[in-house]
Parts: structure tokens; C-alpha cells; sequence
């Protein structure tokens, strides 16, 4: 998929996106002036209070204004451009591989505590024979372990979009008694194997967006 093409369909994206998702949108790393909940769907929904984020995949100012959206028992991230993993010529070795690190403080219900429980990866694979493409996401709550992660592969040769879900095996859980809890997300995106063909992991051809779609649980305290 040509670059022009993929900025044409992430323009006319972030449009629809921004307009069917008004009031669900948080702008990162800024101060929420309204009430924004995750887990709606439980009868103890937890509100955010602050988001931060920063990596090679999601530069300052690139999740602002829809990059992530929160709506009933999902969050999605949204990821533009930034997050491309790409090689062939012109490419440099550090373009295989792109990260990001999204930091979301909850204020939590007393009595109870929560997990993520599945995780959805979108985008589309340009892969050849001999390469594979991954969608990775690690995230823990600092301070407890053990560290959860999941991820998904697309083997080559692909040329089309995907859309795949991991449950999360183990969940880690927040600690109970506390009034808020720290989630901590590293997403990654990267190539493997023949590193000398032309590869990408890139926008769907859908939305012109990378996504991740975080689910949830919440359970009493013990």
C-alpha cells in the first residue's frame, strides 16, 4: 500500500472516527475536564482520571483528538502513521520495529478491583514469504507482577487486513483497597524473519488506522 494511500485513508478516517465517537474521546496528557468511564457495563464502572503517553509508535501530540476512545467495557487505541512497521530499501532497522507506552490512571469503585480480559488487534499485513508480522501488548498495574502479555502473528506471505483477538490467559488484577490504580500498556508492532524483503505492518484499509481494543473485568475484593 503506497504512503499517499495510507495518509489519504487515515485523513478521511480520522473524520468519521472524531464524529462518530464524539464524547468518548480523551485528549491525551491534558487535564479531563468531563467524566470518562471504562467498564460501563459493570454495575461499579471506573472513571479516568488522567492519560499519558510516549514511544517511537505514538510521538507527542499523535494520540490527541481520537487516538483513544473509551465507550461501555472497551478502550481502543487508535494508532496513525507512527506506528508503521516497515522494511525494505530505504528502511533502517529501527523501522522494523515501533513502540508505544500508554499510561492510564483510574479512580476504582472501594471493594473492588479489575483486569484486562482480551485484547483485538486491527491493521493490514504487506508481508512476502519468509516474514512475519506481530501485534504485541504488554501491560501490568507498577509495582505488582507478574507483567500480562499478548500478542498476535501474522505469517507471510498476507496482503490484506486483519482483525484477531487474544484472551489474556493470567490476568493481573489491581491491588484491592486503593481508591485509584496506574494501568500501564506497552504496545509493539514488528517484523520478523527475512529482513531483506519489502514488509510492512501497517493501516487497515477500513478505518486507516492500527488498533488495539482492550476489554475488561471487575470483581469484588476478597
Amino acid at each position: 500500500m503506497k504512503k499517499e494511500e495510507i495518509m489519504s485513508t487515515l485523513v478521511k478516517s480520522a473524520v468519521v472516527v472524531g464524529s462518530m465517537m464524539l464524547g468518548s474521546v480523551l485528549v491525551a496528557g491534558q487535564a479531563l475536564a468531563d467524566d470518562f468511564w471504562f467498564c460501563r457495563g459493570h454495575t461499579e464502572p471506573l472513571r479516568i482520571i488522567d492519560i499519558g503517553y510516549g514511544g517511537t509508535g505514538c510521538p507527542t501530540g499523535s494520540l490527541d483528538f481520537g487516538g483513544i476512545v473509551f465507550s461501555d467495557d472497551q478502550f481502543s487505541i487508535l494508532f496513525g502513521e507512527d506506528f508503521i512497521a516497515e522494511q525494505g530499501p530505504g528502511f533502517t532497522r529501527s523501522d522494523r520495529r515501533k513502540n508505544c507506552a500508554v499510561r492510564v490512571l483510574f479512580s476504582v469503585p472501594r471493594g473492588f478491583q479489575f483486569s484486562l480480559a482480551a485484547v483485538e488487534f486491527k491493521g493490514f499485513a504487506d508481508l512476502p514469504g519468509g516474514v512475519n508480522g506481530t501485534q504485541e501488548a504488554t501491560f501490568d498495574f507498577p509495582l505488582l507482577v507478574p507483567r500480562t502479555k499478548v500478542s498476535k502473528t501474522i505469517p507471510g506471505p498476507s496482503q490484506d487486513n486483519y482483525d484477531q483477538t487474544a484472551l489474556v490467559p493470567l490476568p493481573t488484577w489491581s491491588r484491592c483497597g486503593r481508591d485509584e490504580a496506574t494501568l500501564a500498556i506497552d504496545s509493539q508492532v514488528f517484523l520478523s524473519g527475512d529482513r531483506f524483503k519489502p514488509a510492512a505492518m501497517t493501516l487497515d484499509t477500513i478505518d486507516g488506522v492500527i488498533t488495539q481494543i482492550f476489554s475488561c473485568n471487575i470483581r469484588p475484593c476478597n
